[in-house]
């Protein structure tokens, strides 16, 4: 390649394919600004060539395709699998949904059995004989001075009087002193 050294833009020449020329200023061995800038223009420009001598080649990018593509399948078949699981629950809950609507028609259906319901002050009263024999033993052996002392509590309390066979004792002795107090009550 030859490079033309001018004075002025009318002497420039330039064959097919060289570079622009460097303008050199009247003053002797500075550039000039245009120049100058062609300079710097043509940095970036040699900078950008050598970034994209490190480009990818094009089987990686196939590669990384592939990959992305079986990525997105896999995600794919993930959803789909979690979809029909939620559609088969979606029926699951409409078979539970018609079955519980047969028992609320059959129970409605039959008018004797009405008269033999427990009216809601007796559930309430037996609801809240139980809660406050519960409050009664809780309020009795738990201890609220620091934390440590509530938790160690909680847990002896739960142990104690939260058993199945304490709290099925309890609840018959409730049932009984309110069949008790009903039955005085009604005769």
């Amino acid at each position: 390649m030859m490079r033309t050294v001018t004075t002025s833009p009318q002497s420039a020449t330039r064959n097919a394919g060289e570079r622009p020329t460097r303008r050199l200023s009247r003053n002797a061995g500075t550039p000039s600004r245009r120049a100058t800038t062609t300079c710097r223009c043509w940095c970036r420009h040699a900078n950008r060539t050598v970034r994209n001598s490190f480009k990818m080649s094009k089987a990686t990018v196939l590669q990384k395709s592939i990959d992305y593509i079986t990525f997105l399948l896999q995600q794919k078949k993930k959803h789909e699998e979690e979809l029909n699981a939620l559609r088969k629950e979606v029926v699951a809950l409409q078979i539970m949904k018609a079955n519980y609507e047969q028992i609320v028609l059959v129970h409605q259906s039959q008018p004797g059995q009405n008269n033999n319901q427990i009216s809601d002050e007796v559930k309430f009263q037996v609801f809240q004989a139980i809660g406050d024999s519960l409050f009664t033993s809780f309020n009795s052996s738990i201890s609220v001075a620091n934390f440590a002392e509530l938790s160690g509590g909680v847990f002896s309390w739960l142990e104690e009087y939260c058993k199945p066979q304490t709290l099925k004792d309890m609840v018959l002795q409730i049932l009984s002193q309110l069949n008790q107090t009903f039955g005085s009550r009604h005769s």
